[in-house]
């Protein structure tokens, strides 16, 4: 190999590695916010988050000692350049493990607001087609020696990850714009103008968060027929796992901020009208209070309580009910 072969081959697998690292890191932050604001989370949503983030622990070591073994022990050796470190055996089932997870968790949340079985179904159908390819992947490359040139020698191996990223596309796809239009039709329904707020955030955050993998496969997928002798689609193969736990928990967290934005709070001498409306993607699972406290002034508390109700295809979310203690109204002449 020329040196810039050299450069352009183990190049992006170095920031690959690094860039890992740095998605990692991103998802230690999520998960830490995650555990303090939804500590009461339904204990099957705490168990996919958990999962999704022990995958990614797992995967984070395997890279970690892959780059180790390539750009330590192996240093000055040049088969380093031709074999793959033995620590990649486990990084194609996590890859497909972690978006399978997540796919099927956003599949679960389509059918719990659509009803529809069969969509939801079909999304699970591709999600387990993407995990299936990226197994067989793993077991050619394995069987067949683990070395670069094998990759795209092998016509089983070539079909496997066209499967594979083709499948994780419209996946994804189907994900994205089903959430986009659930929510913009929840949002053409709803005349409340927190509300609106509330959907038009959820709808830029569902289309952002989403498209993202798609696009990541996309560049992927054209990178591994366009470019074979080049080490750029391994940046998109080794962080593609993490960017998926990313994408869930940070949807997890989306429940927080997006309904603090949505919080509004009116005051004057002897009034106060206090509205916060839930996102309707989570109106039907329980979650933390969002806390304000405007009567702090006055040493005084209120009593909130919300009612939601599920009809259909579409939740609906009342408005908040406001108790006010008598020493308040005592306070206040009213």
């Amino acid at each position: 190999m020329s040196s810039l072969d050299v450069e352009l081959f183990m190049g992006p697998l170095v920031v690959g590695y690094m860039f890992g690292t740095l998605l990692f890191g991103m998802l230690i932050v999520q998960m830490f916010m995650y555990h303090m604001n939804f500590p009461k989370d339904l204990i099957g949503i705490r168990l996919v988050a958990w999962f999704s983030f022990i995958m990614s622990l797992a995967f984070t070591i395997l890279t970690t000692t892959a780059a180790w073994n390539t750009f330590a022990r192996a240093w000055g050796d040049p088969r380093a350049f031709q074999i793959i470190d033995d620590s990649w055996k486990g990084i194609p089932p996590l890859n497909g493990l972690l978006g399978m997870t997540s796919q099927i968790f956003f599949a679960w949340r389509i059918y719990q607001l659509t009803r529809k079985l069969w969509f939801s179904g079909l999304i699970c159908c591709f999600s387990l087609l993407q995990c299936i390819m990226i197994f067989y992947f793993d077991i050619q490359i394995i069987t067949h020696g683990m070395t670069y040139s094998n990759l795209h020698e092998l016509a089983p191996i070539n079909v496997s990850v066209n499967l594979w990223l083709g499948s994780s596309i419209a996946c994804d796809l189907m994900i994205t714009f089903t959430m986009i239009f659930i929510l913009s039709r929840a949002r053409g329904r709803s005349a409340f103008k927190p509300t609106l707020e509330t959907l038009s955030r959820i709808i830029n955050f569902t289309m952002e968060t989403g498209l993202i993998t798609t696009v990541w496969a996309i560049i992927q997928l054209i990178l591994w027929v366009e470019t074979p002798t080049r080490g750029f689609v391994f940046f998109f193969f080794l962080n593609r796992g993490r960017l998926y736990s990313n994408w869930l928990i940070s949807t997890l967290n989306s429940r927080t901020y997006v309904t603090q934005d949505a919080s509004k709070t009116t005051w004057n001498a002897v009034d106060v009208t206090r509205s916060q409306t839930r996102p309707t993607i989570w109106a039907d699972i329980p979650s933390t209070d969002f806390k304000i406290n405007p009567f702090e002034r006055l040493g005084a508390a209120i009593n909130v309580s919300t009612t939601t109700e599920v009809h259909g295809e579409s939740p609906e979310v009342h408005e908040m009910e406001i108790t006010v203690p008598s020493a308040l109204k005592q306070k206040s002449g009213r």
